[in-house]
């Protein structure tokens, strides 16, 4: 239990790094606040369809750098540089990698060879 419960805390705090980085494009989406405000001037038959609906919905915070300059684009069939997005995943671990674990995956620059020193976040 207290192996999960610092797995847990070691993951928010990747997070939560992730959210300071002062690169990175943060945009709210909530769409199960604004169920929720536009339940109040509803009927009881849209407002139970609409509670209905709103068990699905979630509010969420996307995170994620800003894309590169389009000159840094080429035509050469080469790729270009951009932003690999972070995300988890499950980690296989332990005797025969028979046990799971969650990780974060950080974000990365793929090709950042081919950025100049004046370009890179």
């Amino acid at each position: 239990m207290l192996a999960q419960q610092t797995a847990l805390a070691q993951l928010c705090t990747k997070v939560f790094l992730y959210w300071g980085i002062e690169q990175a494009r943060h945009v709210s989406l909530t769409p199960h606040g604004d169920a929720l405000r536009r339940l109040q001037g509803m009927g009881p038959r849209k407002a139970a369809k609409l509670l209905r609906q709103t068990e699905r919905l979630y509010d969420r915070v996307v995170l994620g750098p800003d894309t590169l300059p389009a000159h840094l684009r080429s035509a050469s069939g080469e790729m270009s540089p951009h932003w690999r997005r972070g995300h988890f995943r499950m980690q296989a671990h332990g005797p025969r990698l028979s046990l799971r674990k969650v990780m974060f995956i950080s974000p990365t620059i793929v090709r950042a060879d081919r950025l100049t020193s004046d370009e890179l976040p």
